[in-house]
């Protein structure tokens, strides 16, 4: 089971997800969350957080010792973009 996390949200609380022993995998969005004490405590040992570099979310997964891997950024190449 996997659980995403919106660029909306700015914090996870404390033990959120503490003995969700399905939960293999968080994507996690925003670049800033905060992180309460334990909060992917007691899932899986093969759990990997899913961020982007440079992020507090990488941060927490290296902290905690948790795998890490990077979210993918998609680019919609039929945009135009002007560049000056």
């Amino acid at each position: 089971m996997a659980s995403a996390f919106s660029s909306n949200i700015k914090s996870i609380g404390e033990f959120a997800f503490c003995g969700c022993n399905g939960m293999s995998k968080a994507l996690i969005y925003p670049k800033t969350a905060a992180f309460g004490a334990d909060v992917f405590s007691g899932v899986y040992s093969d759990f990997t957080i899913h961020g982007y570099t440079d992020s507090t979310v990488k941060s927490y997964a290296n902290d905690n010792e948790y795998l890490f891997e990077l979210l993918e950024v998609k680019v919609n190449v039929n945009e135009s973009i002007e560049i000056d």
